[in-house]
């Protein structure tokens, strides 16, 4: 085996470990965001959705279309007054540590 194809199994690796901890990251803060979403009759709470098949280098989103979903982050409700995705984007650097140290 050449130093190049040791290069390149190294470099699949690293992709494929990368991947793994992008994907984690964005796992994780929805789940931090679905369970900081108040419930009243449960809709808003069941309403996120997360991008499926992300690759690295791809973005991944998290939404909810809800006309109320706005509003509800913005503070209206007592229950989430800082809001949801706020409050987890504070969180992001503690999240990316705690994935990539897994």
């Amino acid at each position: 085996m050449s130093f190049s194809d040791d290069i390149a199994k190294f470099s699949k690796k690293a992709d494929k470990k990368a991947l793994l901890v992008f994907r984690a990251i964005g796992l994780d803060m929805f789940g931090r965001i679905v369970k900081r979403t108040p419930v009243d009759t449960g809709r808003l709470r069941n309403n996120w959705q997360i991008t499926e098949n992300v690759q690295l280098g791809q973005k991944l989103y998290i939404t909810n279309n809800l006309p109320y979903a706005e509003r509800i982050e913005d503070g209206y409700s007592q229950q989430a007054p800082a809001g949801m995705v706020k409050v987890t984007i504070n969180e992001f650097d503690s999240i990316v540590n705690s994935a990539a140290n897994k």
